[in-house]
C-alpha cells in the first residue's frame, strides 16, 4: 500500500511540475521559458519566460514575465512582469500585472524575444 502511494505521489507531483528550459546565456545573463504551457491561439503564443541576471539591475537578480507574441507581425505585449531580489525567484519584490498597453516590435538579431518568437511561432 505504502508503495502505491508513493508511486500516485510521484505521478502526481511530476504532471504539475514547471518545465523550463534554458533558452540562452548571454554576458551572464540567462533566460528560460516555460515548454509545457505555452498556448498558440490563431496568430498569438503565450508565453512564460525567466531571467536571471550576475548583477542586479535596479536591485532586481530576476524576472518571470508572461508575454503575447504576435507570430503574423512579429510583436509582443508583456501581459506581467514579475521583479525577484534573488537569482532563484524566491524574493517577490513587486508584481506588474496588465503592463503592457501596446505592442513592442520584436527586434531583429539575435536576442531572447527573438528566440523565443522563432521557437513558439514555429510550434
Amino acid at each position: 500500500m505504502k508503495k502505491l502511494i508513493i508511486i500516485i505521489s510521484l505521478l502526481f507531483c511530476s504532471s504539475v511540475s514547471a518545465e523550463w528550459v534554458l533558452l540562452g546565456t548571454k554576458n551572464g545573463n540567462k533566460v528560460w521559458y516555460e515548454d509545457e504551457r505555452i498556448k498558440v491561439k490563431g496568430d498569438n503564443a503565450y508565453v512564460w519566460s525567466r531571467s536571471s541576471y550576475p548583477i542586479a539591475i535596479k536591485g532586481y537578480k530576476s524576472n518571470e514575465r508572461y508575454d503575447k507574441i504576435n507570430c503574423e507581425i512579429y510583436s509582443y505585449r508583456n501581459l506581467q512582469l514579475t521583479w525577484f531580489m534573488d537569482s532563484y525567484w524566491n524574493y517577490n519584490a513587486f508584481n506588474t500585472v496588465g503592463d503592457g498597453e501596446y505592442d513592442v516590435m520584436i527586434p531583429q538579431g539575435k536576442n531572447f524575444m527573438r528566440v523565443l518568437a522563432d521557437m513558439v511561432c514555429k510550434k
